[in-house]
């Protein structure tokens, strides 16, 4: 994903980071329902943080400012 995230077109990037935010969000709150401890641990900061990125994702800029020169 940071390889693509340098590549791809800013509209794509932004469709990418909430699509596979949401379902590795939904496949990770699958997965650590019958686990240890350590994993329901680690995969809830794992939750957090997907659906940090899918939030920056929806509440990025759809256009870029730019900077005026002084």
């Amino acid at each position: 994903m940071v390889f693509l995230s340098l590549v791809l077109n800013p509209i794509i990037k932004k469709w990418a980071n909430l699509v596979l935010g949401i379902a590795f969000t939904l496949i990770m709150m699958l997965v650590i329902r019958g686990g240890w401890t350590f994993y329901k641990f680690f995969g809830g900061i794992e939750i957090v943080l997907t659906l940090t990125i899918v939030w920056q994702a929806w509440s990025w800029p759809r256009t870029v400012l730019s900077r005026e020169k002084s």
